[in-house]
């Protein structure tokens, strides 16, 4: 009799992951692992994680800090990568952009910009330096502090994206104004 897991599901979506894995060619494998990587990771790790060549996944890791996607830390001799935060900014933006209509956009700015107004009221209220905040009479009172000012940082955060994505919106991709041809002088209009 053939020894089953208790849950199948479980067992299967192992089985899969196994299949993907020697599927997937080692560029996908270490651009989903850096992915993951929001501190500066050691480029051995990261192809540790991939399950590929060290030498392979640091030409990958070069080829995406190459590709703005990723970024490397010049101030130490070992080589070490995390994601580009800029990257990932201009991602969410440019998935707002492709969703929405600059007209939703704004309205969301404005949304947004309201909660932010009411959450640092309430934050002004409080005392935000961290030794107030740790020493406050229980831990409640501390959660509650600490998801206000979370709250208050992820908002503006969104705003942020969503000022980004309009500005992707209204200049068609870009994010300045292109400039229109006919918006220079001509050569005879030039004094001398």
């Amino acid at each position: 009799m053939q020894n089953h897991s208790e849950n199948p599901i479980e067992e299967a979506i192992e089985g899969i992951q196994e299949q993907w894995k020697d599927r997937t060619d080692s560029f996908d494998k270490v651009f989903k692992t850096i992915m993951d990587c929001a501190e500066y990771q050691h480029y051995t790790t990261i192809a540790e994680q991939a399950n590929c060549a060290d030498n392979t996944a640091k030409k990958h890791l070069d080829r995406l800090v190459d590709m703005g996607i990723v970024d490397r830390n010049e101030e130490i001799k070992m080589a070490t990568y995390r994601r580009s935060r800029p990257y990932i900014e201009w991602w969410l933006a440019q998935r707002i952009a492709s969703d929405y209509s600059v007209s939703e956009i704004v309205a969301r700015i404005e949304e947004l910009e309201e909660k932010q107004v009411e959450l640092e009221a309430d934050l002004d209220d409080l005392d935000l330096t961290p030794n107030t905040i740790y020493m406050m009479e229980s831990i409640s009172l501390v959660s509650e502090q600490l998801e206000a000012v979370t709250e208050w940082r992820h908002t503006e955060q969104r705003i942020r994206y969503h000022q980004l994505a309009y500005q992707i919106s209204r200049f068609d991709g870009h994010f300045m104004p292109r400039m229109e041809t006919n918006t220079l002088p001509k050569i005879t209009d030039v004094p001398e």
